[in-house]
């Protein structure tokens, strides 16, 4: 496991280029980084919020993954430990 990998593999996909490239062919995105494991690739490839809070990856930078995928900010805050508050939703990042 690189934690590094994996919160890079994450950060990267905020830049437009990146995020196309990952969008275009998801699992040859995370292929492409070569320091992620398999438990890591496929906690990207599943949207596995819960797992990488789990695994120690910043909040932001979960944010980004799910935001591409149209997962609020209210379901990324439940997926983190946190509660629920009626009416918050962000939109996707295009």
């Amino acid at each position: 496991m690189s934690f590094y990998a994996l919160c890079r593999a994450l950060y990267d996909l905020g830049d437009p280029r990146i995020r196309a490239e990952y969008l275009q062919g998801r699992e040859d995105y995370v292929r492409g980084v070569a320091s992620l494991d398999d438990r890591e690739r496929k906690m990207i490839l599943d949207i596995d919020i819960g797992g990488l809070h789990h695994a120690g990856v910043p909040v932001y930078l979960i944010r980004t993954l799910a935001l591409i995928h149209g997962v609020g900010f209210e379901e990324v805050g439940v997926a983190t430990g946190g509660k629920r508050v009626a009416g918050i939703s962000v939109g996707r990042i295009q």
